[in-house]
C-alpha cells in the first residue's frame, strides 16, 4: 500500500499537480516514520518533495523552515556517522 500512494504522490508531482501531491507526500512520509527506521532515505525523501511542493505553490516560508529543518537533521546524522571515523 506504501508503495502505491509513493506512486501516486510522485506521479501527481510530475504531472505539474503540487497541491495534490503534497499532503500525500507529508502523511507518507509520517506513516514512513512509523512504520521503519525514521532515518530513511524514503522518509527524507518524502519530507523533501513535500517541501519542494511547499515553494511551487507560493508558501515558500513554510518551505525554507521544512527544507533547514531536513538539512539540519541530514548534516547532525552525517556528523555523528563520521565523529568515530577522525
Amino acid at each position: 500500500m506504501l508503495q502505491l500512494r509513493l506512486e501516486l504522490a510522485e506521479a501527481q508531482f510530475t504531472a505539474g499537480d503540487y497541491t495534490g501531491a503534497g499532503p500525500v507526500f507529508r502523511d507518507l512520509a509520517s506513516d514512513l516514520a512509523e512504520a521503519q527506521d525514521a532515518d530513511t532515505d524514503l522518509v527524507w525523501r518524502c519530507r523533501r518533495q513535500a517541501a519542494t511542493r511547499r515553494a511551487l505553490t507560493d508558501d515558500t516560508g513554510e518551505a525554507i523552515r521544512q527544507l533547514t529543518a531536513l538539512m539540519t537533521e541530514h548534516h547532525a546524522r552525517w556528523l555523528l556517522g563520521t565523529a568515530g571515523r577522525c
